[in-house]
């Protein structure tokens, strides 16, 4: 006597199936979702460091636009501005002969509609730079 499978057996069979495959595409979309997302935060941390070691090897804190041949990135720019460093204990502002401490903000901007998409403080100090004869 040939044993064979029922008709309800095939389709739990094919149930369970169908619910496997739709949970391992659930995951592969999800970890393309987090891929991409990793890839577009890993990309804009490049393009803020690449900015930041630019302006900050400038001892101006007004330095030249960074330019298409250092910034090669389309749809982004780069903005730098000092601020005051906020937030610093007076045990390390009251420092006689201590140079004054700054923030260096970095803004990395979109040019299509002009928003800041990420931003970078750094603080460091501000050196007054003498001119040598």
């Amino acid at each position: 006597m040939v044993k064979s499978f029922t008709l309800v057996e095939v389709v739990v069979a094919l149930g369970i199936l169908a619910l496997s495959l739709v949970a391992l595409l659930s995951l592969a979309n999800s970890s393309q979702q987090r891929l991409g997302k990793a890839r577009d935060t890993w990309t804009r941390m490049h393009m803020l460091s690449q900015g930041a070691e630019y302006y900050l090897l400038h001892n101006t804190e007004e330095p030249e636009h960074i330019g298409m041949d250092f910034f090669d990135y389309r749809g982004y720019d780069v903005s730098c501005r000092y601020e005051d460093a906020q937030g610093v204990p007076a045990d390390f502002t009251d420092i006689v002969g201590q140079e004054p401490l700054r923030c260096c903000i970095i803004e990395l901007i979109r040019t299509v509609d002009g928003q800041v998409v990420d931003s970078l403080r750094i603080d460091r100090v501000k050196y007054n730079v003498t001119e040598s004869n």
